[in-house]
């Protein structure tokens, strides 16, 4: 068997870890604009809808606690979520896109953006703690860490890069 490189495990998680972060925000913008364009009880019902096999007896059933729960929330909120899904997903899908055309002004970029996006993870940890949220920052803290490490490594051996891009200022 053929040893594994550090290096390309290293690389195949930064690739994965950025797709994930395109995909999500590709997944914010959908879901905004159907928020945007779907009128809140079409939306609740949509979403209930399509739960309702998946819950058990109403009330005592955890997932529907805490869906029900959501949605009635959201019915106040929901020109704030809309203006937060989609900016937050433009901006993940553009800088995954750059980051994946080894633009060099994306690494920077993408630090202080996923950086701040934490940032605001860890307030919303500290005020309603959650094992969800907790795994969520964990892997957006892990993708920082790649973004990072790709990026020193970029900057040491600029050869090794792609030359898309390569004109810019780190």
């Amino acid at each position: 068997m053929k040893p594994t490189h550090p290096h390309g495990i290293q690389q195949r998680l930064y690739t994965t870890g950025i797709l994930l972060k395109g995909i999500n925000g590709g997944l914010e913008v959908i879901a905004g604009i159907l928020l945007a364009v779907i009128p809140q009880s079409g939306f609740t019902k949509a979403i209930l809808f399509l739960t309702q096999h998946d819950v058990g007896s109403g009330s005592k059933d955890w997932a529907f606690r805490e869906l029900s729960h959501a949605l009635s929330r959201l019915s106040g909120e929901s020109g704030f979520a809309i203006f937060y899904l989609l900016s937050h997903g433009v901006l993940k899908l553009a800088l995954a896109i750059a980051l994946l055309r080894e633009l060099r002004w994306a690494y920077p970029t993408a630090l202080v953006a996923f950086g701040t996006l934490a940032g605001y993870e860890v307030y919303r940890f500290v005020t309603h703690p959650g094992v969800m949220m907790a795994i969520i920052i964990a892997i957006d803290l892990g993708v920082i860490a790649l973004i990072w490490s790709h990026w020193r490594a970029e900057r040491r051996h600029p050869h090794h890069a792609r030359k898309r891009g390569s004109h810019a200022t780190a």
